[in-house]
């Protein structure tokens, strides 16, 4: 299943599952961007893939998925990067201890409502791939 040329955004995507996710989609070919709200790690893991596939493939954004506006934001540099998004896998774990449902909740429910919005293939007919992962810690 090659993704050449397919451009997907990971949450939670610096370390675990995400981390899996984004090396299984670069090993098919694919252009990715790593978000994640630990920037450190995030970072790292641009490092180590960067190395590994090339700085072409793959950027890094620290992002909170609960803030709306921030995907909206991160969406639209990935668009400015690449030219399009094709996919967006929700997968960002649970940062808030004390609300751990809700978060998750929103995290993904912000996925959903960001992908409606903005995925358009290349030749301009609305459409893309929307993963929603989870996970219990």
């Amino acid at each position: 299943m090659a993704l050449i040329n397919q451009v997907a955004l990971v949450t939670g995507g610096a370390r675990g599952i995400g981390k899996a996710i984004c090396n299984a989609l670069l090993e098919e070919k694919a252009k990715v961007c790593i978000t994640d709200i630990l920037e450190e790690e995030g970072n790292a893991t641009l490092e180590y893939f960067a190395d590994k596939y090339g700085k072409d493939q793959v950027i890094f954004h620290k992002l909170n998925v609960v803030d709306v506006d921030e995907f909206e934001y991160i969406v639209d540099k990935v668009k400015q990067r690449f030219g399009y998004l094709d996919i967006i896998c929700n997968n960002a774990g649970i940062v808030n201890e004390s609300k751990p449902k809700l978060t998750a909740e929103i995290g993904v429910m912000n996925g959903i409502q960001v992908a409606h919005k903005h995925l358009i293939n290349r030749e301009g007919v609305k459409g893309g791939t929307v993963i929603n992962t989870a996970s219990r810690l």
